[in-house]
């Protein structure tokens, strides 16, 4: 599996997947303007979660589509041109030599025939180091797209241990005055809160505007000073709090940054991400004004938060943050009276969770790079991979024809692998040595000799 995973189509089936993944869900997103925040924000975080496990789906077994099987399969033949001609000895002279021979016997016409070789007329160094410059370029694809995820998990795994070290130096509960607590209760006591799990509550120099974080264990911090609000600012600032902690938007900010983590490569996970903020902060401004708050006051209070920590913004990727940019628009959208403010039904969420889960499924189930027939051929290879055939002492000679007749007979040369092409040679050397007079193993060996540029051996078997 992991050798699966570190391969260059893996990494395109990927950024193609997660490409059309996200190019849906922000075409949805752009046509539910009308619906509310909410509504929106469920989709783009839909989306958010199923590309995070995208990678995984790769990973299992697929529907082979083979769009791609054409450009890769001529693709090889050209690599076989450049990189398996016969090298500076090879040239018309000595193919037209060849040619009688080779035609005086039938069967060996066959046998090249059906493994197509075309030597081309002139041979360079840029021609047989054509497969090696790939190679170079589809791992330097991989090790890019590797290192960039190993960044940005390190990223995360840094905001993680600045996440501990923010609640360890914060005052939780025994900090908070009896202001904090009594303002908690009576926003804890409103309908739309009313099933919210225990909080903890705290206060810290190291935050200047109200934030959320921990993804089951909830905490609300606020600034210090935060017990000299007034009660009014103080009960809007727990209430928007208190959403972020209904709605789990800690776990999904985690979810949606390994999302990203995962395919940086791919700007519209960039583009998800943000609008999915946005969405987010404006979701819990409506459930603050649907608990109560007149809209005028609420936008005072957002306005002089943002006032508050202006040219001192300190954000954390694990946390939720009451002053998510953009406040003019959040503002604006606050004193709309015909904005939709409504939260998702469960009808809603069952149908946005199943059209996002069917796209992810399509695309993450589906191999643009495969073929049928090559994965039909996949078992076959590594039974034989498997079994325990020694080449170079002798033995087994019957296992060795049986990998032969089960997985190289009649397949062309531009058909192998790399491992079957290496491993082909010294099991046709072998059975050629047991079988002097197979004409049909002589053959084969023959223009397995002469494709790896080994014509002094090939000659007296022609």
């Amino acid at each position: 599996m992991m050798a699966s995973f570190f391969s260059i189509e893996t990494v395109a089936t990927i950024a193609i997947g997660s490409f059309g993944l996200l190019s849906v869900v922000l075409l949805i997103a752009a046509n539910m303007k009308k619906r509310s925040a909410a509504a929106r924000f469920l989709v783009l975080q839909c989306g958010l979660t199923a590309t995070m496990l995208l990678p995984v789906i790769v990973l299992l077994p697929g529907v082979p589509l083979g769009w791609f099987a054409a450009a890769t399969a001529s693709e090889s033949v050209v690599l076989d041109a450049g990189s398996r001609s016969f090298g500076p000895m090879q040239n018309r002279s000595i193919s037209t030599s060849l040619a009688p021979r080779i035609a005086a016997n039938s069967e060996m016409d066959v046998a090249v025939a059906e493994l197509s070789f075309k030597p081309p007329a002139t041979t360079s160094l840029a021609e047989t180091t054509d497969w090696f410059r790939i190679l170079s370029w589809q791992q330097l694809v991989i090790s890019i797209a590797l290192l960039g995820t190993v960044l940005m998990m390190l990223r995360l795994l840094l905001a993680k241990v600045q996440t501990h070290r923010l609640l360890a130096n914060a005052g939780i509960d025994r900090s908070a005055t009896d202001q904090l607590q009594q303002a908690m209760q009576a926003v804890a006591a409103r309908t739309d809160f009313a099933n919210v799990n225990p909080v903890r509550l705290g206060t810290s120099h190291n935050v200047s505007s109200p934030v959320t974080l921990g993804a089951f264990r909830p905490v609300i911090l606020l600034p210090n000073g935060a017990a000299n609000w007034s009660a009014d600012r103080l009960r809007m600032v727990l209430a928007h709090e208190l959403a972020h902690v209904v709605r789990h938007d800690v776990f999904w900010q985690w979810t949606s940054q390994f999302a990203r983590a995962f395919v940086w490569f791919n700007p519209l996970v960039w583009i998800t991400l943000r609008l999915a903020v946005t969405e987010r902060e404006r979701a819990c401004d409506d459930r603050v004004l649907r608990s109560g708050e007149r809209a005028s006051d609420y936008a005072e209070t957002l306005l002089s938060i943002a006032t508050a920590i202006a040219g001192n913004p300190r954000r954390l990727s694990g946390t939720v943050s009451m002053a998510e940019p953009p406040l003019k628009t959040r503002v604006r959208v606050l004193l709309d009276e015909s904005i939709d403010r409504r939260a998702t039904s469960w009808r809603g969420r069952v149908t946005t969770v199943a059209v996002v889960a069917t796209i992810l499924a399509i695309l993450g189930f589906s191999r643009p790079f495969q073929t049928a027939k090559a994965v039909a051929q996949t078992p076959e290879v590594a039974a034989t991979t498997d079994s325990t055939i020694d080449l170079d002492e002798g033995k087994d000679d019957s296992a060795a024809r049986r990998l032969f007749q089960d997985v190289y007979e009649g397949r062309k040369w531009s058909e192998l692998e790399a491992a079957e092409q290496a491993e082909l040679g010294p099991l046709l050397k072998r059975l050629h040595e047991e079988n002097q007079d197979d004409i049909q193993i002589k053959s084969r060996y023959a223009d397995y000799l002469i494709a790896t540029e080994k014509l002094a051996e090939a000659v007296p078997l022609l």
